[in-house]
């Protein structure tokens, strides 16, 4: 996320200097990285993977998030939602068997 394209451009750096204006692409990028990380690792032997996030933590805790600070538009939101279904149910493999949620305080984290 801090390299993207010929120009090397820094997508997080822009999302976190203007959130307003880089969150929908930001979030875009996001899926798309979560997704070409599916698919390098799907070759492996382990039926096993564990992931600290996924595509399913970005939408509903990261684009929630940045949707209710008004970072996202309506317009934006319906966009990211009318595709995001369609292109996970083509991926299973981006579809986990289960979530494992882990509650900590910050300091047990740190």
């Amino acid at each position: 996320w801090q390299d993207v394209g010929p120009d090397h451009f820094n997508i997080l750096d822009a999302f976190y200097a203007e959130p307003q204006r880089y969150a929908y692409t930001f979030q875009n990028y996001v899926f798309v990285t979560r997704v070409m990380q599916e698919r390098e690792s799907s070759g492996g032997v382990k039926p096993l993977r564990l992931m600290e996030r996924s595509v399913f933590s970005d939408r509903m805790v990261f684009v929630r998030a940045v949707h209710e600070a008004n970072w996202m538009n309506e317009m934006e939101i319906s966009i990211y939602d009318s595709w995001f279904d369609p292109v996970v149910s083509c991926l299973p493999g981006l579809i986990p068997d289960g979530f494992i949620y882990l509650r900590a305080t910050p300091d047990t984290c740190h």
